[in-house]
């Protein structure tokens, strides 16, 4: 009530654009937060419960391969000081000069660290045939791989695996117990406003950082106020940042790319695969889907092809060739990343197709190289995000017509996430794909006319049976 009457009084202040984002987003978008707010997100107590005490087994079970690892020296794994003698004195990994808080810092570096990873990679490359293999590995495996031959990257990706599942329980696990009420749901704090790329941040608990674990999204099982059990809905946004990206800069290659594939169906690549598979026929060079990815990524962040190939351990000139190569395929990303950048300088913010405006009030010449990312992305991300608002504003109002009977749980990252009773599961499914594809186009057809958008809808007891966990995803994540 109270930003509606705001709203009014200050309707002179508003810029044209800004206004429209008020009335057809920001405001509706907090009513439905609102209204999730006061039902609840459902999880499920014993699976949370279950999720505690795997978890724990887990942990009990690394710490003492870690202590087998570790002799002839004792180790605590909780003291920075044990581990980082034992990574230090037997593993041979080198630590910074200085006093036991620069070897805490080299500790943490080394758990976190892109090189870290990499490595691990290169040293298991005959081992391990494919990346999906290193992927989906579990601490046992791990052992039995790495304890003869590589003694010291088994010992730290223990560390790294125990650090994760550690993170997920403590912070993720018990704070989703802590904020669960009676009713066996949590009632998060939504805020439509609290991050300068658009997309909303909650509190109380902090469910939009959820971790992409399945420990963690088994919990979440729908049931109806009634307590009969729903499915979970996930429906999401495939590729949309790229989509997004192609109606925003109008990049023709993009667009005729997504076109064709929508005509190929089954038939057709996803366009990581795509850029792949052009690199090793135009350029004569092997890549990784992954890397491919990155290069196709990289101009929608303003990065260049030596940051990438500093990122990735390739040389220079390779990653020239893999750059040229797909820009020759998606020519407009370096262009508009100039042109946003132009526009940050000469007007100090930048303003999406759907009113959302950036401020960059500091920016000068010396401080070009430092926030070219942030411009570049700024109109692509703020509108996918603010475009996924606008699915899930219309999902909500179809609810309240009573024309579908589903909740809405949470928006995540390109996503929403929902309930259904099993009986209505299929019209709720063909709704949400019909409004998530139809979004760009209704609001935005200038640009968005001949893009296809695709919306991958998949519904199962809990969320993730309905939206399992990558296993490219698992790795990284315990790393």
């Amino acid at each position: 009530i109270y930003e509606s009457l705001l709203s009014h009084k200050l309707d002179n202040q508003l810029a044209e654009q800004s206004h429209f984002l008020l009335e057809n987003i920001l405001l509706p978008i907090t009513e439905v937060f609102i209204k999730i707010q006061l039902r609840g997100v459902p999880i499920n107590p014993f699976a949370l419960a279950e999720g505690q005490e795997e978890l724990d087994k887990r942990i009990v079970h690394i710490d003492e391969l870690m202590r087998q690892l570790a002799k002839p020296f004792p180790l605590n794994v909780n003291a920075p000081a044990d581990v980082a003698r034992v990574l230090f004195a037997k593993f041979d990994f080198r630590p910074l000069e200085g006093n036991s808080t620069d070897r805490k810092k080299v500790l943490d570096k080394l758990t976190k660290s892109v090189a870290t990873k990499r490595d691990l990679a290169n040293v298991l490359n005959e081992e391990i045939p494919t990346l999906e293999d290193l992927f989906s590995l579990d601490e046992d495996r791990w052992f039995e791989l790495l304890s003869e031959s590589y003694p010291n990257y088994l010992f730290l990706m223990l560390l790294i695996v125990r650090r994760d599942l550690f993170k997920t329980r403590n912070t993720y696990l018990t704070e989703l117990g802590n904020f669960m009420k009676k009713d066996a749901r949590l009632h998060p704090v939504f805020n439509a406003t609290g991050t300068v790329n658009g997309r909303c941040t909650a509190s109380r608990p902090s469910l939009l950082n959820t971790k992409e674990s399945p420990i963690v999204k088994r919990i979440f099982q729908p049931f109806s106020t009634k307590g009969d059990l729903w499915y979970f809905i996930h429906g999401d946004q495939s590729q949309f940042e790229l989509r997004t990206y192609a109606g925003v800069a109008q990049d023709g290659g993009m667009i005729d790319f997504f076109i064709e594939q929508k005509r190929l169906g089954s038939k057709g690549v996803d366009i990581h695969t795509f850029a792949q598979q052009k690199v090793k026929e135009l350029a004569n060079a092997t890549v990784t889907r992954l890397v491919a990815k990155t290069f196709v990524f990289g101009p929608l962040y303003g990065r260049t092809d030596e940051s990438i190939a500093n990122d990735l351990g390739i040389s220079i000139d390779l990653a020239k060739q893999i750059g040229s190569t797909i820009r020759g395929f998606f020519p407009r990303g370096q262009e508009f990343a100039f042109e946003m950048l132009k526009e940050a300088l000469e007007t100090n913010m930048i303003v999406t197709p759907l009113g959302r405006i950036r401020h960059f009030p500091y920016l000068d010449d010396q401080m070009v190289w430092m926030v070219r990312n942030q411009c570049a992305n700024a109109p692509i991300q703020a509108t996918a995000n603010d475009l996924n608002f606008l699915s899930l504003i219309e999902l909500e109002s179809r609810i309240e017509s009573g024309e579908l009977d589903m909740e809405t749980f949470f928006p995540y990252h390109d996503a929403i996430e929902a309930g259904s009773p099993k009986g209505e599961v299929e019209t709720n499914v063909a709704a949400m794909k019909e409004i998530m594809e139809g979004i760009g186009k209704k609001w935005l057809p200038d640009l968005f006319g001949e893009i296809p958008l695709e919306a991958k809808i998949a519904y199962g007891d809990t969320w993730e049976d309905a939206e399992p966990s990558e296993l490219e995803n698992r790795l990284y994540d315990a790393a």
